[in-house]
């Protein structure tokens, strides 16, 4: 009997930290996107990945969990760079986009 209960509140606990992520995904997609328009760029492949996921102090002294997301956008159609996104917590901590060449 217990270990039924373990299990079904492990699933519950998975759900929700999937369920989490990808809607810190979706927020950071969005954010990828608006930043593109206003820089007057081209967002290439419509995503953004995970690269990177650590733990880390926010200003109040808490323990947050820090991701650096990655996306990639053109100036002139004809290049590829990479932008980065690092949200800690669910807060846009932010947005680094390498120099490139405007045409």
């Amino acid at each position: 009997m217990q270990v039924e209960v373990l299990l079904i509140f492990l699933l519950i606990v998975a759900l929700f930290c999937w369920s989490d992520a990808l809607s810190i995904r979706e927020y950071v997609y969005l954010a990828a996107r608006k930043h593109c328009a206003d820089m007057d760029v081209q967002m290439l492949d419509d995503c953004v990945a995970l690269s990177r996921m650590t733990f880390k102090r926010d200003e109040f002294g808490k323990l947050r969990l820090m991701r650096s997301f990655e996306f990639e956008f053109s100036a002139s159609g004809d290049d590829r760079y990479v932008g980065v996104i690092t949200m800690t917590g669910r807060r846009i901590e932010s947005i680094q986009m390498p120099p490139y060449r405007m045409t």
